[in-house]
């Protein structure tokens, strides 16, 4: 390719490419070539079209075998390599097309990267542009017949509603016909069910909605009527600008938005390309999940570069914080090992009933409470476990199909009797052998701390240093409970002792952001610290009160740190 001749600029020749920015930087294309055989000596480079989409018509004919086929002489072998390189010339020259130019009075076609469900997403890849069909390309196999695709329809003057807002339109028309009608229960149930399809009501619902309720003329209609105004009421002006983004969507929307200054959770980016584009220059990304908060400490500079405000720091102490067998560790060395739970490393030394949970987790996913070894050994193991019934399975399968078919049928009762004891002994086998072993690392077990109070403390954190604080203390109805396998009682916003802070302060040297501390009680008043969030937890969404929720998202915002 790098010796191929000139291509000169013509109707159906390459045109001079649009360079596209990707990860690698600035990408230049060659021109689309490919090698035809020859039986006269090797192969001659031939200039493919690359004017519409003759280079994609030539590249299909070329897969199909029809330019290897028309020389007799030519190998299975250049037949192929003149199929690839056509269809890399092919794709190489729909990445550079030039875009049309738009009429006056027009805006351009938008980039296909603004197409997709998750409005806002770039690739670090070459950006998509749209395509229109020049006209008829001339190919060795005849003119080339139209589009490959349907080419999209002219840009008009108004922007085209997106999904959402064609969905928020057909609720509002439904929410009107209950209004005419009076239909209260429907009406807030229409509401509801936005929120549950990660709909946002505009004002329009909450009015419509209200009316419904106010027609209803009833106790109960008239006190959903005042839960919905209170609730419009703490959304704020409907215009005001999206200043936080709670990433991704947890379907804290609804709570956030109560705040009323401006934080959303709608956009379910969870870490990964492509980034997200910030709407404005003056909006924070703020994670809600782990594995989000160690990916956004990773892309901080890159996220910073698309728009955001973000305020993180190394990801190896975001990283740290997240995994609970590392905070553990990190307790330890700081000479703080009595502000956390005993941690068992192997299953029978440990002292039951304990704390079995996944050293990255959230939301207490697979967590429980273990009351032997035979429980930790069958919850940590139980791929294993699955894999051995399996294939014990399947050989008791195949033995049976094996004696059928030469003759010698077994008692089906005494097959499933010895696939059932040849389980059970695999199994209690491994379970014997794992629980003398240490517990693999993607586990934690650790001292089970009884008691119905529970404490979660959110701190707004710059460089080590605690710039706010929202504690809130929960009560359940057992002493012995894995949350969320357990009823709640009574939630209320306390502070925070001095002591305790001083604890989490050690902890979080180094660490920028917000950071949510899950612990308890000992009798004796001292701290126990049994998990650590470096993102934003659910008690700011639902539990903390909505003003002091507010103070600590200004106080952030105050710090203009990008």
């Amino acid at each position: 390719l790098l010796q191929a001749p000139c291509v000169p600029r013509s109707a159906n020749a390459f045109q001079a490419p649009r360079p596209s920015v990707g990860a690698m930087g600035n990408v230049s294309v060659l021109p689309p070539v490919a090698f035809m055989a020859s039986a006269q000596g090797p192969p001659q480079p031939a200039v493919l079209p690359a004017t519409g989409w003759g280079a994609r018509w030539q590249a299909l004919h070329l897969w199909s075998g029809n330019l290897g086929r028309s020389r007799p002489e030519a190998t299975d072998s250049t037949a192929i390599g003149c199929a690839a390189l056509a269809v890399a010339a092919a794709a190489a020259t729909a990445a550079v097309l030039p875009r049309p130019q738009a009429s006056a009075g027009s805006r351009p076609p938008r980039s296909g990267a603004l197409r997709r469900k998750s409005r806002g997403l770039v690739s670090l890849s070459a950006q998509p542009v749209d395509f229109v069909d020049p006209g008829p390309s001339v190919t060795p196999f005849g003119p080339a017949v139209g589009p490959l695709r349907p080419t999209r329809p002219p840009a008009s003057g108004e922007e085209e509603p997106s999904w959402e807002e064609q969905e928020v339109a057909g609720c509002n028309e439904e929410l009107s016909r209950l209004a005419e009608a009076g239909d209260a229960e429907e009406a807030a149930a229409t509401v509801e069910g936005m929120w549950k399809r990660k709909l946002e009501p505009n004002r329009r619902s909450y009015l419509l909605a209200i009316e419904a309720c106010t027609k209803a003329q009833s106790e109960e209609a008239e006190a959903l009527a005042e839960k919905l105004r209170t609730e419009l009421e703490m959304f704020g002006p409907e215009e005001q600008p999206e200043r936080f983004q709670l990433a991704p969507n947890v379907q804290w929307n609804r709570q956030v938005r109560q705040v009323g200054c401006g934080i959303r959770n709608t956009l379910n980016w969870k870490g990964r390309p492509p980034l997200p584009v910030a709407p404005h220059s003056d909006c924070w990304l703020i994670p809600t999940q782990d594995e989000a908060a160690v990916d956004m400490a990773w892309r901080q500079n890159e996220l910073r570069h698309l728009g955001w405000k973000v305020l993180s720091c190394k990801p190896e102490i975001v990283d740290m914080l997240r995994n609970k067998n590392s905070l553990h560790e990190h307790f330890r060395s700081l000479g703080l090992g009595e502000y956390v739970p005993e941690r068992f490393h192997c299953p029978r030394d440990a002292l039951y009933p304990c704390i079995l949970k996944p050293a990255c987790g959230t939301f207490g996913k697979d967590t429980c409470v273990a009351y032997c070894s035979d429980d930790v050994v069958r919850t940590a193991y139980k791929d294993q476990i699955w894999s051995i019934e399996r294939r014990i399975q399947q050989e008791q399968d195949y033995m049976a199909t094996y004696y059928t078919q030469h003759g010698q049928e077994k008692d089906q009762e005494e097959m499933w009797a010895e696939t059932a004891w040849k389980t059970e002994e695999a199994v209690q086998r491994m379970l014997e052998e794992k629980e003398r072993e240490e517990l693999w690392d993607k586990w934690m077990l650790q001292e089970l701390l009884p008691g119905p109070f529970e404490y979660s403390t959110t701190l707004l954190v710059f460089q080590g240093e605690i710039l706010d604080v929202a504690g809130t203390r929960y009560e359940y109805d057992a002493d012995i409970y894995v949350w969320p396998r357990v009823e709640l009682i009574n939630t209320e916003y306390v502070a925070v002792p001095g002591e305790h802070l001083d604890v989490m302060r050690a902890a979080l040297e180094g660490f920028s952001g917000i950071c949510n501390f899950n612990y308890k009680l000992r009798p004796d008043g001292k701290i126990c610290i049994f998990e650590a969030n470096p993102r934003v937890g659910g008690d700011l969404a639902f539990d903390v009160p909505k003003p002091r929720v507010r103070a600590l998202f200004e106080k952030l915002d105050a710090l203009d740190f990008r």
